[in-house]
């Protein structure tokens, strides 16, 4: 697995929650989410391929994210939408809890 992580928190938090978490490799985006050349620079880097790469988020702006880089989305219940909103927004997939990733992928 390779693990990119987009957020508006500090870097070093995220870097730490990352390595603590997970023994994946790993890519921290802090551009603006609607940037989708920030997505392929970073799947560039990480050599990842778009038929296997899954963009994983809460809100319509990240599913517009991975329409637009060509890429799979989760979309995240525990974020900022309900499953209704990210269904009329178009979500095909859903995850409840972050476990419910593991699963998936």
């Amino acid at each position: 697995f390779v693990l990119v992580a987009r957020n508006a928190y500090k870097k070093e938090q995220v870097d730490m929650a990352i390595e603590k978490s997970t023994p994946w490799d790993y890519a921290l985006l802090e551009q603006f989410k609607e940037d989708t050349d920030s997505v392929l620079f970073a799947m560039n880097q990480l050599d990842a391929d778009p038929e296997t790469t899954v963009y994983i988020g809460d809100s319509e702006v990240d599913l517009e994210t991975a329409k637009n880089a060509g890429i799979a989305c989760i979309s995240a219940l525990w974020g900022f939408r309900t499953r209704e909103e990210l269904e009329a927004a178009g979500a095909a997939v859903c995850a409840a809890t972050p476990l419910d990733l593991l699963q998936m992928l």
